[in-house]
């Protein structure tokens, strides 16, 4: 064989390794988004104010903010007014399939091929579970004065 061959041969394997990829990238976003929306409604029944919302493969996770409240006299009357917009987190399929982009921590989850040929997600190059992906995702979000780093 020449080396021309290992070339052609390294073609071939990285596009099966694509393929496979492509052929299991939706399931595993919609297992996952599955996940994330039963961690969603878990909130919800525990009094968190979160719902979500997006397209198919571009997905929104919303945190209503109890923000400085204002006072504001409208028609004569006191009237209290929330500024805080929800928080948002976007959730999306990447077009090429690489992966899942997210706008926060992590900001992508990889897709790849496990040993044993199974595709599988992976956060900082070590294979994850869906459940865990969910979490890694939501608990940043939803906790975030629980995740900052502790100063000495």
């Amino acid at each position: 064989m020449t080396w021309i061959d290992d070339r052609l041969a390294e073609r071939q394997k990285r596009d099966e390794h694509e393929q496979l990829i492509a052929d299991h990238a939706e399931t595993i976003f919609n297992d996952l988004w599955a996940e994330i929306k039963r961690s969603v409604d878990e909130a919800k029944s525990k009094q968190i104010p979160v719902y979500t919302n997006g397209a198919t493969y571009e997905r929104v996770v919303l945190l209503s903010v109890i923000g400085p409240t204002r006072h504001a006299q409208v028609f004569g009357e006191q009237v209290s007014q929330q500024q805080s917009p929800p928080k948002r987190l976007h959730i999306k399929l990447a077009k090429d399939n690489s992966g899942i982009i997210i706008s926060g921590p992590p900001e992508k989850l990889y897709f790849d091929v496990s040993e044993d040929n199974v595709v599988c997600l992976k956060c900082d190059k070590n294979q994850i579970s869906i459940h865990d992906a969910a979490r890694a995702i939501l608990d940043p979000f939803l906790f975030p004065e629980l995740n900052q780093p502790k100063s000495n």
